[in-house]
């Protein structure tokens, strides 16, 4: 702690006397938005383990919450040298989280009008705000906070993502540990902040903020070793009765502010609280490639809810994240009654026309499927089959965001290999729904004929195949016809056998 002690000292001092030069060049910017600029953004999005697997946390580089309380998630394009990110808000201060090395969290607050430059070191992220001064640590806390306590490394609370082979056995001490490292590391932290906010190193706002996240964090962690970490045994009147006895539960059931929930700490906190103590055990689909969680028990939790602990706004988080992955993984029937639900409990229409864009569903309906290239370049599937004709067609249908998808691509290149020489045709069909993520990912898998479907809701073929879990694969033969529904995946010898017997009749 001393040694720690002094290397802040030095710091101070050091940031004391630059600080005197600091200064920020001044642009005018509308007043009605925030503007991030991202020049050649880095890969953030995986961390490559020391046994060399990738771990990655999400799909997207940045996460704010707009002003009608949705969760949104945005990446630049890195095939861009720059990219921006413009997002309008009536607020006064909006944060922002940005992802760093695949696993880690970077947590920013900016003013409403703000332009905000995002250069890189390495994968670094040094933001600068161009339209007003700010305080020396207020973009840079989160770093200087890793390299004085963590000597650049990851802080405490993500060793969850670093050992993830630990036994059911060991777990609860496992949690204990990375508590007690946490509580110890924050009063370090809330040391940090106090000297740097006295010396005029950070702003009020800002200094407030990292309170708050640390405060919720800590309060988290603390309830589950007081309760226990194990979901399966949650009895939430005991839970309830334990969690009366803290004092920032009870502010937190008697004074509510909707106003926190457009914070991402609070949010995640009241997320992390349904979680934990109320949602709904969720049972596994098993396809023939893939398990999926049955999000529609949830959401049927969901719109039982009957507690006095979270307001209508939180609970409506909750619900759209349900909702959320309903749309994304079932049939438009599912999808059509969850909504509606939805909007009966809550009567919000944004959220309900969020979700109804989000997906284009309610557009209107085709036969066929439209599909994109990487160079946006338009064909329908029946012309894909027409340019075939005379080969197999083995048709994959995946998305950037799928897990089990992305294992299974690894087999599907050594497939392709066996059977470059052949008359195969390999097509892989995306449901993303956002073009630049859905490219990049396709390029990155090497994929030759890929597209990502423009109309996956509004498409008869899809509804009436049942394509709503994925990965999921179709075999075609050299006349078009289709002539396995569920045909095998790209690992096993199924697949293999299906090919060469529908090789025989080419010949």
């Amino acid at each position: 702690m001393k040694k720690l002690h002094i290397k802040i000292l030095v710091l101070l001092v050091s940031i004391a006397i630059s600080a005197c030069n600091f200064k920020s060049d001044i642009n005018i910017s509308n007043k009605k938005d925030l503007v991030l600029i991202f020049n050649s953004s880095p890969n953030n999005l995986v961390y490559r383990s020391q046994d060399s697997s990738f771990i990655s946390r999400d799909r997207f580089l940045l996460t704010y919450i707009d002003d009608n309380h949705i969760l949104k998630k945005w990446s630049p394009n890195m095939m861009k040298r720059s990219d921006t990110l413009i997002i309008h808000s009536k607020r006064d201060y909006i944060d922002i989280t940005h992802l760093y090395r695949g696993i880690d969290k970077l947590y920013y607050l900016f003013k409403r009008g703000d332009t905000v430059v995002f250069n890189y070191s390495g994968k670094k992220p040094l933001p600068i705000v161009k339209n007003r001064k700010v305080k020396q640590y207020d973009l840079n806390y989160g770093l200087t906070i890793r390299k004085l306590l963590y000597n650049d490394d990851f802080p405490a609370g993500l060793a969850w993502y670093l050992n993830n082979n630990v036994s059911k056995s060991e777990m609860n001490k496992f949690y204990f540990d990375d508590f007690q490292k946490t509580l110890s590391d924050a009063k370090i932290k809330r040391f940090i902040r106090d000297s740097l906010y006295k010396h005029n190193l950070l702003s009020k706002s800002v200094y407030e903020y990292y309170n708050m996240l640390d405060e919720y964090s800590i309060f988290f962690k603390k309830v589950k070793q007081d309760i226990g970490y194990s979901l399966e045994n949650r009895n939430p009147e005991i839970s309830l009765e334990t969690l009366s006895k803290y004092k920032l539960f009870n502010s937190f059931k008697n004074n509510k502010k909707d106003s926190l929930i457009y914070y991402i700490p609070y949010n995640d906190f009241v997320f992390a609280m349904y979680t934990y103590f109320y949602k709904a055990k969720l049972p596994l689909i098993k396809t023939s490639n893939s398990l999926i969680r049955d999000y529609r028990v949830e959401m049927d939790s969901i719109m039982k809810l009957k507690t006095k602990i979270f307001s209508i706004e939180e609970e409506k988080v909750f619900a759209l994240f349900a909702l959320d992955n309903i749309v994304n993984h079932f049939s438009n029937k599912d999808s059509y009654k969850y909504l509606n639900l939805f909007l009966q409990k809550y009567r919000d229409t944004l959220k309900y026309k969020y979700i109804l864009d989000k997906y284009n569903i309610g557009k209107n309906v085709s036969k066929d499927l439209c599909l994109l290239d990487i160079n946006k370049t338009k064909i329908t599937f029946k012309d894909f089959l027409k340019k075939h004709k005379g080969k197999l067609i083995y048709v994959d249908f995946w998305a950037s965001w799928c897990s089990p998808c992305r294992e299974a691509m690894k087999y599907s290149r050594i497939l392709e290999k066996e059977y470059s020489n052949k008359d195969v045709t390999f097509l892989y069909l995306s449901r993303d729904s956002d073009f630049d993520i859905w490219k990049s990912t396709s390029i990155k898998e090497s994929l030759e004929d890929s597209y990502i479907i423009e109309n996956f809701r509004n498409s008869s073929m899809i509804q009436d195949l049942k394509i709503h879990l994925i990965p999921r694969y179709l075999l075609f033969d050299k006349d078009g016809n289709l002539v396995h529904k569920n045909a095998p995946g790209p690992k096993g010898r199924e697949i293999r056998k299906l090919f060469n017997s529908y090789l025989k009749h080419l010949l």
